[in-house]
């Protein structure tokens, strides 16, 4: 397996699989956590997940790293088109940002070398969540502002 710097980002939220990718377009390195009894899966909390992202930024460190639903971006709920990253829950930039630079947000604050920056406190699903998707996307729109917000070609 290569090891190629490249953003991660999570994928198949709420199915018995876990899957992180390290390379934009194609995932050239995957990493995929499966559960067999979905009853053993943990409440999804900020803090559990961060712990995790945490794993892999010291793992491997990204260019970029998002956590979320995945249809947010699939569906068309994203800011911009599908050529650009996403930050739906909460993402991770090697970039050092300020929380002036991206006002909407629930948190933005070093991290590892970096910036983690928070939508909201909770996770959501699309589903008749509008003014979840509306803060999300107030926020991509403020980290691309910022110059935080990458293409997909800009990561392979």
């Amino acid at each position: 397996s290569n090891m190629i710097d490249g953003n991660v980002f999570r994928e198949s939220f709420g199915d018995k699989s876990i899957k992180y990718r390290w390379g934009a377009a194609n995932g050239r390195d995957t990493l995929k956590l499966e559960l067999d009894d979905m009853r053993h899966i943990a409440p999804v909390t900020l803090d559990r997940y961060i712990a995790i992202a945490d794993i892999l930024i010291r793992f491997r460190r990204p260019r970029y790293m998002w956590v979320g639903d995945r249809n947010y971006r699939d569906k068309g709920h994203a800011m911009f088109d599908r050529l650009r990253i996403v930050a739906n829950w909460f993402a991770w930039v090697p970039q050092n940002v300020t929380p002036a630079q991206i006002p909407s947000a629930h948190l933005v604050q070093p991290h590892l070398g970096g910036t983690l920056i928070v939508t909201q406190p909770d996770f959501f699903n699309i589903n008749d969540n509008q003014p979840a998707i509306d803060r999300a996307n107030a926020v991509e729109y403020e980290m691309n502002e910022a110059g935080v917000l990458p293409r997909l070609i800009d990561l392979n």
